[in-house]
């Protein structure tokens, strides 16, 4: 059930009819605060634009610090950076213009997802550029069920925003400018793309700007976005530094990505060593193999016999991926029977699984 609070009858009617479904309207935030205290399951709080803003913010605030897992969606007539900031403060989730039918019924699909337990962080890694690692990130996030957070941290040279056509308000790196501690106000950076229910936490916009965002911030942000998220797909740079590392250390599965080529493999199988040595569960990775030509030359036991690893999944090379990209859209989201698409999601439900952390993993494989 959705709990809708607002007192003007003509915004009440068309804000019910977007949200499609089971709606409890009431007028007031006493009365929303009633209803959610008596049904604290609810995921769903919306906000009219005809509810007072001081007092939006004051509810969502209080809400938040109740512990109650509801999301919070602020509608207003007009939007700006500065409300969003302010409304990510109090612990609303999205902030949406009342006109924007689009965005207001993806905000309140989002927010309706149960929480499935402590979220997990999958990070997809690759021994170099060019093996579509970023492709893979986005695939993965827009078939992992539940709700999803898409974080890039190729800091330097990270193309997610590009990718995905999306024009956040501002990067990560930029959000660091005025970094102390990480609280939930950075989910107020997140972008969300026209194609998927994912959000977005871009990286750099400019250059240089990668060297102002301090590790401890990505553990900070890690961890936060673990809370609110179902998953936390990372998509981030070929070799590992200092950010790479926390991020997989903090991960409770990693994805490697790679093509059929021998050259690829054979840095895969260094990429596989290394992580060896680092303390990591074997069962907590999986080898993707991208790009996969029918008829190729080398099978899938070959390509296992060089890594000496399973392979989880090989995609199968095709023209419709970077047409798709071309077009600012996920091949996985508007095709979901193609069988680029059908791959991934069977990957995806693979490792969609009860959470194990990365501790009880590590003592596994002591």
């Amino acid at each position: 059930m959705t709990i809708l609070c607002e007192p003007d009858p003509t915004w009440a009617t068309v804000l019910t009819a977007v949200a499609d479904g089971d709606v409890r309207p009431v007028e007031t935030l006493a009365d929303a605060g009633r209803v959610l205290a008596a049904s604290p399951r609810e995921t769903l709080v919306v906000l009219g634009p005809g509810v007072d803003l001081e007092h939006a913010l004051r509810f969502a605030s209080d809400v938040r610090l109740s512990g109650v897992d509801a999301r919070l969606v602020l509608v207003r007539e007009s939007v700006t950076p500065a409300l969003r900031a302010r409304a990510g403060e109090s612990g609303v989730a999205s902030v949406v213009a009342a006109a924007d039918r689009v965005a207001l019924a993806a905000a309140f699909r989002r927010a309706r997802k149960p929480r499935r337990g402590a979220g997990q962080v999958i990070t997809v890694l690759a021994a170099r550029d060019g093996y579509g690692k970023t492709t893979v990130a986005i695939g993965l996030a827009a078939a992992l069920p539940g709700r999803v957070c898409l974080l890039d941290l190729d800091l330097g040279f990270g193309d997610l925003a590009s990718t995905l056509s999306l024009t956040p308000e501002r990067s990560l790196a930029q959000a660091a400018g005025r970094y102390r501690a990480v609280t939930p106000a950075m989910l107020g950076t997140l972008a969300m793309p026209a194609w998927s229910d994912v959000d977005c936490v871009v990286a750099a916009s400019k250059p240089g700007e990668a060297t102002r965002v301090p590790t401890a911030m990505v553990a900070d942000l890690l961890a936060i976005l673990r809370g609110a998220y179902d998953f936390v797909v990372v998509d981030t740079v070929e070799r590992y530094p200092a950010h790479a590392l926390v991020a997989s250390d903090r991960s409770q599965h990693h994805v490697l990505v790679t093509t059929a080529e021998l050259p690829a493999l054979r840095r895969l199988r260094f990429t596989l060593d290394v992580l060896d040595v680092l303390p990591y569960g074997r069962t907590s990775r999986s080898v993707v193999v991208n790009r996969v030509h029918p008829g190729a030359q080398l099978s899938t036991s070959d390509i296992e016999e060089v890594l000496k690893s399973r392979v989880a999944v090989a995609l199968p090379s095709t023209p419709d991926v970077p047409d798709s990209v071309n077009r600012g859209e996920v091949l996985v989201s508007t095709r979901p029977h193609h069988p680029f698409s059908a791959a991934v999601r069977g990957f995806a439900d693979s490792i969609a699984q009860p959470n194990t952390t990365t501790t009880e993993k590590r003592k596994k494989h002591a």
